[in-house]
């Protein structure tokens, strides 16, 4: 797993507005993408995120992450939560 972006790696935010808050931690040549929904309904939203795939590590029931050319779209249930590693 990747170190903290305080131990040397990088944060960048993709999503923030609203219940649904988005964003990659890499370190070297690894992409973790990390989603969260903090709202009481399931949450749909569409990323710049440019990967070819993406392995799930941590995903809570109903978080469901496609990787259309382009981006990705991302769909939470309440109260959950997504890391996946960006290939």
């Amino acid at each position: 797993m990747l170190p903290p972006p305080s131990a040397g790696g990088a944060l960048e935010p993709l999503l923030s507005g609203g219940p649904i808050l988005a964003f990659i931690v890499s370190e070297g040549g690894e992409r973790v993408l990390v989603v969260h929904n903090l709202g009481d309904s399931r949450q749909t939203a569409s990323l710049s995120v440019p990967a070819s795939g993406a392995e799930p590590l941590f995903v809570d029931p109903g978080v469901e992450l496609e990787l259309p050319a382009g981006g990705a779209r991302l769909s939470a249930a309440p109260w959950s939560s997504g890391v996946f590693r960006l290939q």
